[in-house]
């Protein structure tokens, strides 16, 4: 920036220096080197007595602010404690309304499903069921046991061209030859299990249908229950079934089995029943399992800070769950008894939960102090089981609370009173400072580029004065408002340009990793996937790659136009998006085929590839050169491998070996390596 200086006067030529010619207050700032005539002594700078009354300011205000909060303290402990307690009863009352809901669906499911059973059972004429079509769905395995079909839990298509998949079921071998009736029950039943099952799998693991003969069949995608059960096991013999029988369920009430391990599946559940009875006869029972991973999982998704939980069966006086410790069940014992874990902490809570629920006024929900422990205790009993789901609350949970808030309380009043201090500090600033020194400031600020500092006003100038400095101040603000208006025109002009290159960078990388004709990944996005996930940790879960082909797409291609086979492409690529999970990520590998990088490991895997073929197959687009199934379909080869020893070529070519493999068996099925 250019500047200009005030010319001076030519020295004599003795070297007297020139008279001063210029005011006192010019005189001043000009600089110290010429001699000065004497002046009267200064009084004391302004900032001692701004400094002075900060000190007492702050002092006084420190002062009401400590008998503030002695005698605030008390209210701000009290309305902690009961915000902490309201806060707990909210918590419990969210529990108890999610497994109440849980109760609901599950009778909901049950009614639904009696009906139409009820409704097929009793149309022997126009739904008839015969030995051909009991023979569709089960065979005869070596050990006796008469079990479904494989095809039937991987999937397959039934007689009605519709596809399931995740059904399995058995007959034990202690049964013998089911009658004619047994048989009508079991294929009915697993029609609607294939129809019901897939719509209530968010709620449930699966759904279920027994007999009081030794029966059982299910739709449970993740466990092939009845290809894995034992060939003699006698389902009707044990506690879960014959809770539903009428001897033990006179009132055919619906039924929540307690706690138990389901030995085929190998998880901790509880079980809800409902008897579907007709004539006095007992047909059927229609039911969900609940794992106990699944239930608490449920039941964590919010917590209390510093809180502890528990479950307890109050009518077996026995310990769940505990958040605490570990390794509380065991497969062969069942739930520990609470008297044998050990602990006194949690048999006095116990004990006190027992006899606060008699006197309570809400059985669903109450609270208990524990004294000797310094907690709350809160408990809900869970609609359906009867457990009690308890919350520990520790006192020094509400009274850090009230300390935290006593605290900000005196924290907020010592910055209010710096606050003051400074503002008072700053007014006796103003009107004992120096206006040259904030000139001189202000003339700096500018000169090194802050110049919107000065404009804005962050910088004090005596504009009020009323002489020359004060015109001086204000056309030195002026001036920097100037520059400040003009440094924010380009700052606007220099956004405005990078937000369009930053825009055409997002399009022009979209384009670069998205197929045009299907709005999928490409196979530039495949790499890049496979090469980040190549760069995972030893220990991380395997890596899983499916790669599909639409079968006989040049025959589709030949006969109705590139055009027609374009849509079809969009159509499938679209269904297999919407088909995956939403951690899965799918691409067009080329031409007609696509991949699916599944990154969440095995788990799952199978029945996602399961899912892509039948959805495609399900769309119905017409093929009539696609073979016997006359609709266009997918063939698919499933790989996978555990970082690090991830090679993405040698996955794909495992991928693709996979994929011809399927395209030999017939085309519309999958082939799958063993998992690593």
């Amino acid at each position: 920036m250019a500047h200009s200086e005030t010319p001076r006067a030519p020295a004599a030529p003795d070297g007297t220096p020139p008279p001063d010619t210029g005011s006192g207050e010019a005189a001043a700032t000009a600089g110290t080197l010429r001699p000065q005539p004497p002046r009267a002594s200064r009084p004391r700078r302004p900032t001692t007595l701004a400094r002075q009354a900060t000190w007492r300011l702050a002092g006084v205000a420190l002062l009401c602010i400590a008998v503030m909060s002695v005698g605030g303290y008390a209210y701000v402990f009290e309305a902690g404690r009961a915000q902490a307690l309201d806060r707990l009863r909210d918590f419990l009352t969210q529990q108890w309304l999610i497994e109440t809901t849980l109760f609901r669906n599950a009778r909901a499911n049950a009614e639904t499903f009696k009906a139409e059973f009820l409704e097929m059972y009793g149309n022997t004429q126009d739904i008839p069921v015969t030995d051909a079509d009991f023979d569709t769905w089960f065979h005869r395995g070596p050990q006796g046991a008469l079990r479904t079909h494989r095809r039937h839990f991987t999937g397959t298509v039934d007689g009605a061209g519709l596809p399931h998949a995740g059904l399995s079921g058995f007959v034990s071998s202690v049964e013998g030859e089911p009658s004619a009736d047994l048989k009508r029950r079991l294929v009915l039943a697993l029609r609607l299990l294939s129809r019901f099952g897939p719509a209530w799998d968010r709620d449930f693991v699966n759904t279920a249908v027994s007999t009081p003969e030794h029966t059982l069949v299910n739709y449970w995608p993740e466990v092939p229950w009845g290809l894995q059960a034992r060939a003699d096991l006698q389902t009707a013999s044990g506690s879960v079934i014959r809770a539903t029988f009428p001897e033990e369920n006179p009132e055919r009430a619906d039924v929540w089995t307690g706690l138990y391990h389901d030995h085929t599946a190998g998880i901790w559940m509880v079980t809800y029943q409902m008897p579907v009875d007709l004539d006095g006869r007992h047909l059927i029972n229609i039911g969900h399992d609940v794992p106990l991973d699944a239930l608490m999982a449920r039941l964590d998704t919010e917590t209390l800070p510093g809180a502890s939980r528990f479950v307890v069966d109050p009518g077996r006086d026995q310990l769940v769950a505990w958040s605490e410790p570990s390794g509380l069940l065991d497969e062969e014992g069942g739930v520990q008894e609470i008297a044998d874990v050990g602990d006194a902490d949690l048999s006095r809570r116990y004990d006190l939960l027992s006899i606060a629920h008699v006197g309570a006024s809400d059985p669903s929900l109450w609270l208990v102090e524990d004294e000797r422990g310094a907690a709350w205790l809160g408990a809900t009993e869970l609609a359906g089981p009867g457990w009690w789901y308890v919350v520990v609350y520790p006192k020094a949970v509400v009274t850090g609370a009230a300390h935290r808030a006593a605290s900000m309380v005196l924290v907020f009043g010592g910055v209010l009173a710096l606050i003051l201090a400074l503002g008072v500090a700053f007014v006796m600033h103003r009107r004992v400072g120096a206006p040259l020194s904030a000139l001189t400031r202000a003339a700096e600020a500018v000169a090194a580029g802050r110049h919107a500092e000065v404009a804005a006003g962050a910088l004090s100038l005596p504009e009020t004065a009323r002489n020359e400095i004060g015109l001086l101040a204000c056309t030195v603000r002026d001036m920097a408002g100037q520059v400040a208006r003009q440094e924010a025109i380009l700052d606007r002009e220099i956004a405005i340009r990078t937000r369009e290159l930053e825009i055409a960078n997002r399009r022009l990388q979209a384009q670069t990793t998205t197929d045009p004709l299907t709005g999928i990944g490409n196979r530039r996005a495949l790499d890049a996937d496979l090469a980040a996930a190549q760069g995972r940790r030893q220990g991380d879960g395997p890596v899983a790659l499916i790669l599909c082909d639409i079968d006989h797409f040049k025959i589709y291609n030949d006969t109705h136009g590139h055009a027609e086979g374009d849509e079809v492409l969009r159509k499938v690529a679209q269904r297999m998006r919407d088909t995956v999970r939403p951690t899965d990520s799918v691409y067009r590998y080329g031409g007609e085929e696509i991949a699916v990088l599944l990154r969440e490991g095995t788990d799952g895997a199978r029945g996602v590839v399961a899912r892509l073929i039948s959805e495609v197959a399900a769309l119905g687009i017409p093929h009539p050169g696609g073979g016997p199934h006359a609709v266009v379909t997918i063939s698919a080869g499933l790989a996978w491998e555990r970082p690090p020893a991830l090679d993405p070529h040698d996955l794909i070519e495992r991928a693709d070996r996979n994929l011809y493999a399927a395209k030999a068996s017939g085309r519309n099925c999958w082939i799958a390596e063993e998992s690593p």
